[in-house]
């Protein structure tokens, strides 16, 4: 029987947990490192204040998860629209105009986002006009549009990140490192989260052409540390224990634009920028600069990710609207049919993108 790192308690239930949260994306996973009792703690209590700040990162791309959906993006106040995962707005409430016309009849328009949303302006309008209403004369529109507008919404850095950070590093090196870091786990069970720093400058030299998760323990000057960044936006330096006279790198980078873990030895340690660090967690005009530019970064490989997943669903579409599984032969006719389907599909989103 192991015990828990944190605890201490014997594990006497297998737990799966995950080191870099699954509803971030993250897919590395442990067994039995920590007890089932505060792995549900820690989810509710620690990982929830992480996730509040970056799942509009992960429900802008949608994140493959293994249990759940990803979260609507909650927006500024300003707008009248909320984001679904891959960044598709959505009406926060519906929508009635009124026009008056002849007779004193009232034209009334309904603009909703589904259907659940119409029938909750209906009962809003029975409550109002009760049986004036003429529920026979209504008609029915579908149609998607472009919003010509931006939708903003909040990107927070918060120290509520910290605990789940340091949990992080501490399940990572006790994963990867036979290393005493007791005095790590105890500060982290007293609530000290001192060991934690913001980390915007490239301590880790990666590829920005598509978007990471990182894991990286280093030992400087005699020190061990742990670097987690997620999404290639905001990075975190954990400073584990001292006393270690011996190198170490070890490293884990997860691409999510693949879905697949990178060539670690392509990622290197920038060790001259350590020694400008200073360790604390000053922000400096530098640090939004830096934390700006990776926002743009990320903003953009969404933008052609998105652009990618649009194009895939138009071809399923205009396939399964074209082939039928009990075609047995496929004609040139066929081609010419799904070709034009998928063309008109294309048309308005080809228009957008050119004009953007």
């Amino acid at each position: 029987m192991k015990n828990c790192i944190f605890c201490g308690k014997e594990i006497d239930k297998e737990s799966v947990e995950h080191i870099l949260l699954n509803s971030l994306g993250g897919k590395l996973t442990c067994k039995n490192i920590i007890c089932k009792s505060c792995n549900n703690f820690f989810g509710t209590e620690i990982d929830s204040k992480l996730c509040d700040v970056l799942y509009p990162y992960a429900s802008l791309l949608n994140v493959n998860r293994d249990r759940g959906n990803n979260k609507n993006i909650l927006t500024n106040d300003d707008t009248d629209y909320y984001m679904k995962p891959m960044g598709v707005p959505v009406l926060k409430k519906y929508k009635i105009s009124e026009e008056n016309i002849d007779g004193g009849n009232v034209h009334i328009s309904i603009e909703a986002s589904d259907i659940k949303q119409a029938k909750q302006a209906i009962k809003w309008l029975k409550s109002k006009y009760g049986n004036r209403l003429d529920e026979n004369s209504f008609a029915i529109e579908t149609k998607n549009e472009f919003l010509n507008e931006k939708i903003p919404f909040k990107i927070m850095v918060s120290p509520e990140m910290f605990p789940s950070i340091i949990k992080t590093a501490i399940e990572f090196c006790k994963v990867k490192l036979d290393f005493d870091i007791s005095y790590a786990i105890r500060r982290f069970n007293n609530k000290d989260y001192n060991n934690c720093y913001y980390c915007f400058a490239d301590i880790v030299k990666v590829n920005f052409k598509s978007i990471f998760h990182i894991l990286y323990l280093f030992t400087y000057k005699g020190s061990l540390y742990c670097y987690v960044n997620y999404f290639g936006i905001i990075g975190f330096i954990v400073k584990l224990t001292d006393g270690i006279n011996i190198a170490v790198e070890e490293s884990y980078v997860y691409d999510l634009l693949s879905e697949r873990i990178v060539n670690l030895h392509s990622y290197n340690l920038n060790k001259n920028l350590l020694d400008n660090f200073g360790f604390n967690n000053n922000f400096t005009t530098h640090d939004f600069d830096m934390l700006r530019m990776r926002i743009s970064n990320f903003i953009s490989l969404y933008y052609k990710t998105s652009e990618q997943e649009i194009i895939k669903r138009l071809i399923d579409e205009a396939m399964n609207e074209t082939f039928s599984n009990n075609n047995e032969f496929i004609t040139e006719q066929d081609y010419k049919v799904f070709t034009n389907k998928l063309l008109a599909k294309l048309a308005p989103y080809l228009s957008y993108w050119m004009n953007e």
